[in-house]
């Protein structure tokens, strides 16, 4: 498929996941790229801007407009959270970024210190694929940091709620 392609279905897979107008980094993940300043990436997107099937909400996010969502093909919706967590899953780039996503998917605040420790590293201050995998999570926006020495995974990971608190359907 075409790059403005990958871009659309990237974005309706994010609305399935009930993230209307997610960042750019997380649609250009989706959509395989590495990279939101990318040449092809970049080219994509003002095609399909130029053709009114995307908008800017802000500076950092996009979506697909009405026309948008109707020309493109429709997609499934994620019946539960470990369903949309297998979905967010795939967009990750490295094993280590991955185990981390697993150790937080419990829904729960975690220790930074106890994380690095399940993981295999030993100095929170020098453990660069820690610290990698951490900042990989953060940039697609898929943690939050409760204070400075815990991390847990962001609602984004949740729609149908954490554990003890799972509803029905996610929100609108």
């Amino acid at each position: 498929r075409s790059g403005h392609e990958k871009i659309c279905d990237s974005l309706m897979e994010l609305h399935a996941l009930h993230i209307p107008d997610p960042p750019r980094i997380q649609v250009a993940f989706f959509s395989g790229y590495s990279n939101i300043k990318s040449t092809g990436f970049v080219k994509a997107c003002c095609r399909l801007k130029k053709e009114g099937l995307i908008d800017y909400p802000s500076k950092k996010t996009m979506r697909l407009n009405e026309y948008g969502v109707k020309r493109s093909p429709a997609v499934d919706t994620p019946i539960d959270n470990t369903a949309v967590q297998a979905h967010l899953r795939v967009i990750l780039k490295g094993k280590r970024a991955d185990q981390m996503f697993a150790i937080l998917s419990d829904g729960v605040e975690h220790p930074r210190q106890a994380v690095a420790t399940t993981m295999g590293y030993t100095n929170l201050v020098k453990s660069t694929g820690f610290v990698k995998a951490l900042s990989t999570l953060g940039g697609l926006g898929f943690t939050i940091y409760p204070d400075t020495t815990t991390v847990q995974l962001a609602d984004i990971a949740f729609p149908y709620g954490r554990a003890n608190h799972e509803v029905a359907a996610p929100p609108p």
